[in-house]
């Protein structure tokens, strides 16, 4: 009875969640230029994955085809067919094992000049959207890396981030994917928990050191997602307001977006995959949580008449550069189509969540007898 009961639950959710009146095209309007005279950056577009990639395929064809589109380098590795990654990137953990492959083709590519690391799951929802227009507004500093926040929690997010071809980028992606060596034997959340390690080890040199020992601590002795949580807290504490961080040793300098209207990629989970014109990426395109009762569960914002074929929708003969009909390629639901303002709302109920939640981890903070 309880499991008809969940399953009928489950069915009126995903009918509820689908729902849509028509299909709607939106052309593909916005394309590259350079000032005159000048050569466009080569921005490559990287995901890394290992062993079959079914599970992401939807995601996968998006970049794909964006990536063909606008004339972006795109490099899909795959870590269980290249051997010669394996041997360079050795880490038993695939998720540091990624940011070593990344360094790597990089070092072997010197006419890149910036990369857009994505996680597999991450897709294309509006390719009307330019990786320059990301980059442009944080060439000032001339920065190596830029990361961005998670919105619901209060960590930096590892699954995608902006690297700029440079001997520091290479050498902390490097040491990113080494902390795999280093990990304590708790709960760290792996490549996420290490890159707030590291962001201690590269910038807080002139930190107070009690706090970067609490921090530390946290990170070895937790044991669930909330001593994970309370840990990543503890970090951007220690980091404090700053969101231009500078590696004084080492020369180098990155950015944490912390403002989402400056993101290039979310959470769909978020806002049950509605969108706006804003939006570019979003993130948790898995099958196998498409219309299931799981955490992360997503619609899809895109119709697709075929189920069992989730790639029926992509014809990869309209990806080719400018293509008049390359839209075509991204049928959406009507209904998943809404304003900046109506997503702007959800995300912003979201973030004060994280907001609370991050003020009462200090407050815990607080009560091992440390100053503020």
């Amino acid at each position: 009875m309880i499991v008809i009961e969940e399953d009928t639950h489950g069915h009126i959710a995903n009918v509820y969640g689908n729902y849509y009146t028509r299909s709607v095209f939106m052309p593909i309007t916005n394309a590259r230029t350079s000032p005159k005279g000048k050569v466009p950056l080569n921005i490559a577009i990287v995901v890394v994955i290992e062993g079959n990639s079914d599970d992401y395929e939807l995601a996968i064809r998006t970049v794909q085809c964006y990536s063909m589109y606008h004339s972006y380098p795109f490099f899909l590795m795959n870590l269980s067919t290249n051997i010669t990654l394996s041997k360079a990137c050795s880490q038993d953990d695939f998720m540091f094992r990624r940011h070593c492959a990344l360094a790597t083709l990089l070092q072997d590519n010197p006419h890149v000049d910036y990369a857009l690391f994505i996680d597999a799951d991450m897709a294309v929802i509006n390719p009307n959207h330019l990786l320059e227009e990301y980059i442009a507004r944080h060439t000032a500093g001339n920065l190596d890396l830029i990361f961005s926040d998670r919105i619901f929690t209060n960590e930096i997010m590892a699954g995608s981030y902006f690297a700029k071809n440079t001997e520091y980028s290479r050498n902390f992606l490097l040491d990113w994917a080494n902390y795999f060596y280093n990990l304590p034997n708790s709960f760290h959340g792996t490549d996420n928990g290490a890159i707030h390690s590291l962001f201690l080890d590269r910038f807080c040199r002139d930190c107070e050191n009690h706090w970067v020992k609490l921090c530390k601590r946290l990170w070895h002795t937790s044991q669930d997602y909330n001593g994970l949580s309370l840990y990543t807290s503890c970090v951007r504490y220690v980091l404090g307001d700053r969101s231009l961080l500078k590696d004084v040793r080492g020369g180098g300098q990155i950015i944490i977006l912390i403002e989402y209207v400056d993101f290039w990629v979310r959470d769909g989970w978020l806002t049950e995959n509605q969108w706006s014109g804003r939006d570019f990426l979003l993130h948790g395109w898995q099958k196998r949580r498409r219309d299931k009762v799981v955490f992360g569960r997503w619609h899809s914002p895109l119709v697709i008449n075929d189920q069992s074929n989730d790639t029926s929708i992509f014809d990869e003969g309209r990806c080719t550069p400018g293509n008049s009909n390359a839209y075509l390629n991204w049928p959406y639901k009507d209904t998943f189509i809404k304003s900046d303002d109506f997503i702007s709302r959800l995300i912003s109920q979201k973030f004060l969540r994280a907001r609370d939640k991050y003020a009462s981890e200090l407050e815990t903070l607080l009560h091992y007898g440390l100053p503020p």
